[in-house]
């Protein structure tokens, strides 16, 4: 093909895949603006573009950065009672969700100097019930969510990753032929992590193939979570050979084990891994060869990269 046959081509291709890739973000922007926008009705405009019914409350909008060369979208989204005071309830029949309580989000893409984005969240007490009717069967599901979260990433790969999320007074409640109430209650953080998103994924590489890079990327990123992908990588190779029916001892090194396979690939892999385990419970399932196991620990490290 020629040079300038190619050039349009490629100019063919690049302008009928535009509309594509910007109806994305425009179905995105519908969604968040339908979820922005107070149940029910009717609604009144506040000068900053706000809609307002009674207590609820809701605002999108996508503000230009003169100085950042860039843009900032936020969502802002009170739940709450109507102007007759009834409580904001999403009813989808035999399901229903009840809201009250204030979410608030920005996002921003800046590009002078180097290209970045970062996010960030707040929960505000926002008190939920999720209720299943069914009269055989009833299910409450109710909480309150408070936190933070804040994210940043540039175009270098660095990023920091901070959140604290409460869920309190949560409670469980089970009503009709099961009987059971049970608190639910949970925290996740505090978190902050920093690091950078390509030395990561070279050394979750690097730990797939039994080589522990975690050292090396502390070196670089002290906050890096490179420990917490390596866990989630092993445990992903530990669930492969519980599927299997073998019980590894939880000492076994698995480095060491993928090590061997790259340079004997003969090794008694499962002699070695098995040699401490506990009896696992009979069934009719046969015990596979150690080939089998290695293909199955394969195909953990293959789930765990497509994720």
């Amino acid at each position: 093909m020629r040079p300038a046959r190619l050039i349009a081509f490629s100019a063919a291709m690049l302008t009928a895949g535009a509309p594509a890739f910007g109806g994305i973000f425009e179905e995105i922007y519908r969604g968040l603006d339908l979820l922005a926008t107070p149940s029910d009705g009717p609604l009144f405009n506040t000068g900053d573009g706000t809609r307002v019914n009674g207590s609820r409350s809701g605002r999108l909008r996508i503000m230009p950065n003169q100085a950042g060369r860039g843009y900032q979208l936020e969502f802002d989204r009170t739940f709450g009672p109507d102007t007759r005071g009834r409580p904001e309830v999403f009813d989808a029949g035999p399901y229903e969700l009840q809201l009250n309580g204030g979410i608030q989000s920005t996002a921003a893409v800046t590009t002078r100097f180097l290209p970045t984005f970062n996010a960030n969240t707040i929960i505000a007490n926002l008190t939920y019930s999720v209720r299943g009717k069914s009269g055989l069967q009833d299910v409450d599901f109710s909480g309150t969510l408070a936190g933070t979260t804040n994210f940043e990433i540039n175009a270098l790969g660095f990023y920091s990753l901070t959140s604290n999320i409460n869920n309190t007074n949560a409670q469980l409640t089970l009503d009709g032929v099961v009987q059971n109430e049970e608190d639910t209650d949970f925290d996740i953080g505090p978190i902050s992590v920093s690091g950078n998103i390509f030395l990561d994924g070279l050394g979750a590489l690097a730990q797939s193939f039994g080589v522990d890079a975690s050292d090396a990327v502390h070196e670089i990123t002290p906050d890096s979570p490179i420990d917490v992908i390596s866990g989630s990588i092993e445990e992903q190779l530990r669930q492969a050979a519980k599927a299997s029916n073998i019980e590894l001892d939880p000492q076994f090194d698995f480095s060491e084990m993928l090590a061997d396979v790259m340079f004997d690939p003969n090794a008694q892999l499962v002699a070695d891994a098995t040699a401490n385990r506990e009896p696992a419970p009979p069934n009719n399932a046969p015990i596979p060869e150690p080939a089998t196991a290695l293909l199955l620990a394969g195909a953990g490290m293959m789930a765990l990269r497509r994720r």
